[in-house]
């Protein structure tokens, strides 16, 4: 074994790390409960890595041995990929998001048992989340759910499965979606009772995980032996039931190393608790708790002027954030009168820069990136979108319209047609659609099908107008052409009638 110095010099002169006092006492605490504080900008992931790597090559631990929960799957990779950096000669330790490891216990504990299970949430399924959710609120409103309130009432089951709020109090939770509380009952009853096997959503995870340790201890035992140190990251962003699930984990060996910091709790709308955070001492007695409040990343503006607005909280840790970094001028302020001109002023700076991959955009939804998407791309800004897999700009809908659009420019193109034919109120078929794309005469493709496609005299009344109607849309506002390609054209019924046919 090395002693403590060596490990923290040998990490110095081979990867140029320098840990502060703090941080250092932070790698070196392995044993019982930690709680550390770590400001913005104070190198926490570098801090945890080093823990970690300090665990397996001073004190012996064995990597698997060891299991770190992160807030975020892009987050569990971003430390197993510096970890990797880092200590590259070491074996793999287990990163992974909290849901992650309650899904695989809820796998083993249903195997165990032979209940059948599915998990309703990400691809599109025979029973998906918001298929049930949507038929539910029908059902008991006779209407059909808006987007707006779907999204609602989903993070109002969210919230209520991970404050482990009882049924009976459901009804005193704030939502402005019509009987949340009722369409949540039959939600619940729907997914125990209506397919012959239990629907789990990721909220379910968390809470039949926690049931399951808490009920089950042989499973209790195992998981419990199976890791000698914990390690949670972002905590403050944990929800009560997360909590149960990693207190019942570390009950044993009570080497629990929690990672947070109470001013940069942003997910209490949706069940965080970082008030747990606060009670810390009340839980483990013996705890130790660190603070971190060096920036390495900001100016001494930045820093000023965060320490002044978060001290109006009361409820937090007294802590006092400071950097060694120089001035960087005042912090200035720009007003702007809605999101579209945020998105203009954005890019307009933006495209002056010299240097784009060091620009960064935080964004708060994946809708708040259309409005980005359409100013950098107006600007020929080169862009990467992070944890998305949806750009709003080649969504098939999309590309749709603008398929239409086209042809208002010219409708000598079978081929774009091809793109939209069945889902304009032309009622042409594949097979007379193949008849056509071969014909290069440059004449209208309606005319083509009019002529060569052998259509019958219902559809050919139907084709002209639609040439019609494309001729009468040339050179009109986009507005106004997505409102007749919607009505006139037939687009919106046919999109309903997909709805029907895929579910």
């Amino acid at each position: 074994m090395n002693t403590n110095q060596d490990f923290f010099t040998r990490k110095k002169e081979k990867s140029g790390i320098v840990l502060n006092a703090v941080q250092q006492e932070a790698v070196k605490q392995t044993e019982g409960p930690l709680l550390l504080l770590a400001s913005p900008g104070s190198g926490k992931t570098t801090t945890i890595i080093m823990r970690i790597g300090y665990l397996i090559e001073e004190k012996g631990v064995a990597p698997a041995r060891i299991k770190a929960i992160t807030f975020s799957r892009a987050a569990a990779a971003d430390m197993k990929d510096r970890f990797r950096k880092l200590f590259p000669n070491l074996p793999p330790v287990d990163f992974s998001t909290i849901h992650s490891l309650a899904f695989e216990l809820v796998r083993v504990f249903f195997r165990r048992t032979n209940a059948p299970f599915l998990l309703i949430e990400g691809e599109a399924g025979p029973y998906h989340k918001k298929k049930i959710l949507r038929n539910v609120y029908k059902a008991i409103h006779g209407e059909k759910i808006t987007e707006d309130q779907l999204e609602e009432l989903q993070t109002y089951i969210s919230y209520i499965k991970n404050k482990m709020i009882p049924p009976t109090k459901w009804g005193k939770v704030a939502t402005s979606v019509p009987e949340a509380a009722r369409i949540l009952k039959e939600y619940e009853t729907f997914k125990k009772q209506g397919t012959g096997q239990l629907l789990l959503d990721f909220d379910d995870m968390l809470i039949y995980a926690n049931e399951i340790l808490r009920r089950d201890p042989d499973l209790l035992r195992m998981y419990q032996g199976r890791y000698d140190y914990v390690l949670t990251d972002e905590s403050q962003d944990t929800s009560m039931v997360q909590h149960a699930i990693v207190e019942k984990l570390v009950r044993r060996h009570r080497n629990l190393c929690v990672v947070a910091d109470d001013d940069q709790s942003i997910y209490s709308w949706r069940g965080a608790e970082p008030s747990y955070l606060l009670n810390f001492k009340k839980v483990y007695p013996d705890a130790k708790i660190l603070f971190m409040e060096q920036n390495y990343r900001s100016s001494q503006e930045v820093v000023t002027a965060a320490n002044q607005f978060i001290k109006r909280n009361k409820h937090r840790y007294d802590k006092n954030m400071f950097t060694e970094n120089p001035p960087a001028g005042p912090i200035r302020f720009v007003r702007l009168p809605d999101y579209k001109y945020q998105a203009k002023y954005l890019a307009q700076n933006i495209v002056v820069s010299e240097n784009f991959s060091e620009i960064a955009v935080l964004y708060r939804n994946n809708m708040s990136s259309i409005a980005l998407i359409n100013e950098f791309d107006r600007e020929g800004i080169p862009f990467y979108l992070k944890d998305t897999d949806n750009r709003f700009f080649s969504h098939w809908v999309v590309q749709d319209i603008l398929n239409v659009m086209r042809l208002t420019f010219t409708d000598k193109r079978a081929d774009i047609l091809a793109q939209v034919h069945s889902k304009l109120d032309g009622y042409i078929t594949k097979q007379q659609m193949e008849a056509v794309k071969g014909i290069h005469n440059n004449q209208s493709v309606f005319d083509n099908l009019v002529r060569y496609a052998n259509l019958k005299d219902y559809q050919v009344q139907k084709v002209r107008k639609v040439k019609e109607t494309l001729r009468e849309m040339r050179g009109m506002p986009p507005l106004d052409a997505i409102q007749v390609i919607r009505d006139r054209l037939g687009y919106e019924k046919a999109l309903e009638n997909m709805c029907k046919r895929f579910g």
